[in-house]
């Protein structure tokens, strides 16, 4: 969760923190967070099965794009690698797992005060 960048976020129920992952916190006010998704890598090739040498059909780069499957397995049995079933751009494809991020995921926040940076609300996944 840490991974990813924070940003600074607020409403009227938590007074202004530093919250990460940033997804949740930038996410559009009208866009549906269950079914969609935030790339959040600077280029995914989009392919057409859920496997590293299938064919790359496009290409995006950070974006809120439409999930139609969390978790799909590789087709090759061997491989450990997890996809995402994306639509994009009128097509559908998989796109590696870890290029994606859901707005329902985990969320931490921090405060600042005079002992420093402490961990002040964790929210579990879709809370």
């Amino acid at each position: 969760m840490l991974h990813l960048a924070a940003v600074y976020y607020s409403h009227e129920r938590m007074p202004r923190s530093l919250c990460a992952p940033y997804v949740l916190p930038r996410w559009p006010k009208g866009v549906d967070p269950h079914g969609n998704g935030a790339i959040t890598a600077r280029e995914t090739a989009v392919r057409q099965a859920p496997s590293g040498s299938a064919e790359i059909i496009t290409s995006l780069g950070p974006s809120i794009t439409r999930v139609t499957d969390w978790e799909v397995d590789d087709s090759d049995a061997g491989i450990k690698q997890k996809w995402v079933k994306i639509s994009a751009q009128e097509r559908e494809g998989f796109i590696p797992e870890e290029h994606i991020r859901s707005p329902l995921e985990h969320l931490a926040c921090f405060r600042k005060g005079e002992a420093g940076w402490r961990l002040t609300s964790f929210l579990a996944a879709g809370e």
